[in-house]
């Protein structure tokens, strides 16, 4: 008898838990790490599910049990080599505790980059942003609330977001000029309290109940009640189709060069007239 047919247990053979180890690799995708590191660690999943399964295991449930013992393996190299959220994407070191671990290390010749770079960076970046850019910044760090720094401006919340996020975007390309980055800065958490107050009934005067309510992704209410009717209409047939914007506004426009289609003059007009007054807002 080859080594190879040698049976492990529940069956299965020292040859298949080679191909389903292989297999496992491909099905948990591709990483920039050995090949064979990333082999020996979905046959070591493999082998402990099958001699811990109560039952016979099917080849699905083992090849999973190889991928995830490849998702740890990856996982465990990125902590170690102090990935930003565990993303191969981040780059080495950029975790900020394992950037805090080695740069507080004690050092012969104490270097000053820590304390000047990013106050010289936050001098050359702010001027480069529009008076009102800067205004919403500035607001933004004296009140530390998006709605407080929009009260404090007379602008509306959704555009002193808007527009500390242009400002964000700005800075976030000036910042790492000429260099290519790890990516987008992490989302700010700050929410604070609102002016709005939570609606209690949706738009057709439903409750806002816990029987009748849920939540969109971004934490939007939804009414149950309206979702069930709007099906009911779609499978009867008696929905009413969204109506299309007419040619002439900005809406149109868009969904002239979504399509390919070609955009009559009243439509560049209103296009033309709505960038105008985005860049008169900016400004």
């Amino acid at each position: 008898m080859r080594t190879t047919d040698v049976e492990l247990a529940h069956g299965y053979t020292l040859a298949q838990v080679e191909h389903l180890a292989r297999a496992a690799v491909n099905m948990a995708g591709q990483y920039a790490s050995d090949y064979l590191d990333r082999l020996d660690a979905a046959h070591g999943g493999i082998v402990i599910a099958l001699y811990e399964a109560p039952h016979w295991p099917t080849r699905y449930t083992l090849m999973d049990a190889g991928a995830r013992a490849v998702h740890d393996l990856v996982r465990q190299t990125l902590h170690l080599r102090g990935y930003r959220d565990q993303s191969g994407y981040s780059g080495a070191g950029s975790s900020p505790r394992f950037a805090a671990f080695w740069t507080g290390m004690p050092m012969v010749t104490p270097s000053p980059e820590n304390r000047i770079v990013e106050r010289v960076a936050v001098e050359q970046v702010l001027p480069q942003l529009t008076p009102r850019e800067k205004q919403a910044i500035t607001a933004l760090a004296a009140t530390g609330d998006y709605q407080a720094g929009a009260d404090l401006l007379g602008m509306g919340y959704d555009q002193f977001c808007n527009t500390v996020n242009r400002a964000r975007r700005r800075a976030f390309a000036l910042w790492h000029e000429h260099e290519t980055p790890l990516g987008r800065w992490r989302t700010d958490k700050r929410i604070g309290p609102r002016t709005a107050v939570r609606p209690t009934h949706c738009p057709q005067n439903h409750p806002y109940d816990e029987q009748n309510t849920s939540h969109a992704r971004n934490g939007a209410l939804r009414c149950k009640r309206c979702h069930r009717e709007r099906e009911a209409a779609r499978r009867a047939g008696t929905h009413q189709k969204k109506q299309l914007k007419p040619c002439g506004t900005y809406a149109a426009w868009q969904r002239h060069q979504y399509h390919g289609e070609p955009v009559d003059p009243a439509c560049e007009a209103a296009a033309e007239t709505y960038k105008a007054s985005r860049r008169k807002a900016a400004a």
